[in-house]
Order: structure tokens, then sequence, then C-alpha cells
């Protein structure tokens, strides 16, 4: 297991380190509100995967998703750090518009994938993609039809994702260019979830309901909230109620992320001349230790 997962999280976050390249954003704003079209979206993972938010939308200032010149700003970072090899899948119907396969961790431009790392872009129709970023491994093609809960990759830390195995989530719409060799893809300005269909088990939620994106918590409230998925691509949307059986193995996943959280398996890492991010770095260890 990898010992730097909540440190190197908390760096990531504190040091702003952007998995967003400012150079390959479009300059042309549009509605952060979606339109009668709106994309009703699945978690990205596989029916009984439960994860973490390590950074929510509109980040506090200095943090990565609070930068409007890096398109980021209605972004998700899921991650299960107890969890080897985790599946990303597709959040809703439609076809591969791009890919990105050779991009190296810590590396922007092209030989990060412009600090996307090794990505995933799906056209959902009415001009509407998501993004999903950082892969280890990625199993689809250009082109290529999926259908919700498609297995689209391995989850990893390619791109400018801090050292942090995670998932860096997205929504855009209006009209979107594909990368072609050394040229960067082209997105639209991001726009928010408003329909995701997810557990909170942060919120003894007993039910999958659809949640707006702007509500999904994040680690700089000190702690991200751990939210559930249904995401299967032979099954309808789950709505509604769970059995019990089916909710009694989320809760104890969910116990058993928290329990390991709090052995603390992690590297210190030291960072010389501020006092602030050191105090940051003990309050979100102390608020780890006081979860149940």
């Amino acid at each position: 297991m990898r010992r730097s997962i909540i440190v190197g999280s908390m760096i990531f976050l504190i040091l702003s380190l952007s998995c967003c390249n400012p150079a390959i954003t479009q300059t042309i704003l549009r509605s952060n509100s979606l339109n009668s079209n709106e994309l009703y979206l699945r978690m990205p993972f596989h029916a009984g995967t439960i994860v973490m938010c390590a950074q929510g939308n509109l980040s506090p200032h200095g943090f990565s998703h609070s930068m409007e010149r890096i398109n980021c700003l209605f972004s998700l970072d899921f991650l299960n750090p107890t969890i080897k090899g985790l599946e990303i899948v597709a959040a809703a119907d439609g076809e591969v518009a791009d890919i990105f396969t050779t991009a190296l961790p810590e590396k922007d431009f092209f030989e990060g994938g412009w600090g996307w790392g090794n990505y995933v872009i799906i056209s959902h129709g009415h001009e509407y993609y998501t993004l999903y970023a950082h892969f280890d491994k990625i199993f689809v093609t250009i082109g290529q039809k999926v259908s919700s809960g498609t297995p689209l990759g391995i989850i990893g830390k390619t791109g400018l994702a801090g050292s942090i195995e995670h998932l860096h989530f997205g929504l855009f719409q209006g009209t979107f260019t594909k990368h072609e060799g050394r040229n960067p893809p082209l997105f639209p300005m991001q726009v928010p979830i408003e329909k995701l269909l997810t557990l909170d088990l942060d919120k003894n939620e007993d039910e999958f309901t659809y949640h707006r994106g702007m509500d999904i918590v994040g680690i700089p409230l000190l702690f991200g909230n751990i939210y559930g998925s249904e995401n299967d691509a032979n099954r309808k949307p789950q709505l509604g109620n769970l059995p019990k059986p089916t909710l009694d193995s989320l809760i104890e996943k969910r116990k058993s992320l928290i329990s390991y959280l709090k052995t603390d398996p992690y590297e210190v890492l030291k960072i010389k001349g501020d006092k602030r991010i050191q105090k940051q770095i003990k309050q979100i260890k102390k608020k780890i230790k006081t979860i149940h």
C-alpha cells in the first residue's frame, strides 16, 4: 500500500499543483448553468465502489479548482487508496472523442498530456463532454461507443496529478477539438454537474439520489466525504432505497477506508519556511482521527 496518499494529497492541494494547463484553456466564457438538455451522470466507478472526494468544486483561493484561468472550477477529484488498480468507467452513454495514452507523471504540455496526463474525453450529445484524467492505463479507443458503466481504464497519477493516484472528473459544454499530434485539445469552459447519481455515506444517506456537483464535499473542508457508486453497464440507474445487505456492505467499506486513514501509514513530509501549511496538515490529520 502506498504510504504517501494523504500527505501527497495535502501537498497536492495546498501547493496548488494544478492538473489543468492554462495554455489549453479557451478564452470564450460560457454560462455556468446547464440548459434544458442537462446531462444525467452516474459515478465513474463500478457499482459497490466507494471513493473519497479529495477536492471539490470552487475550492478555496489558491487551490487548483479555484483558478478560473485553468478551467477547473467545477472539477471533482476522487480516490480510494485501499483499492489497487481501481477501474474508471463511463458516467453516461456516449462516444469516445479523444484519448491520450503516453503521458508521464509531473509533466505538462505534450509529455504530460498538457497536465491532464493520460485522459479520456467522451461526447454525450448536445455538445456535452466528460473528462476523465490521470489514467495509468486506458482501455478504449477514439470513436468507440460506450455505455454508462463501460470500463475506460485504470486510475493513475500521470500528468500534473501532484504525485497522487486519483481521478480528475469534469463536465464541459460547447465546441471541443481533439488533440492533433503535439497540438493540445481545446475545451469550452467547464460547467457545473447538476445531476450526479450517488450516495453520500458521510450524511448517512440510505438511497441513491441525484446530487449537484457543487454539493460534493472535498478535502479543503479538512476531510472529503465518501461517496458510493451504483454504475453498472448491465443495469439501469438505481434510484431509491437500497437493500439492507447492499447498504451494509457500503457502510462497512467506508469504515474500512476510515480505519485505514486513521492508522496514518504515510510519510511525514516536512515543508520548510511555511508554518501556515504545516498547521493545515496538522489540522487535517487531527480531523481524520475524529471521524467515525
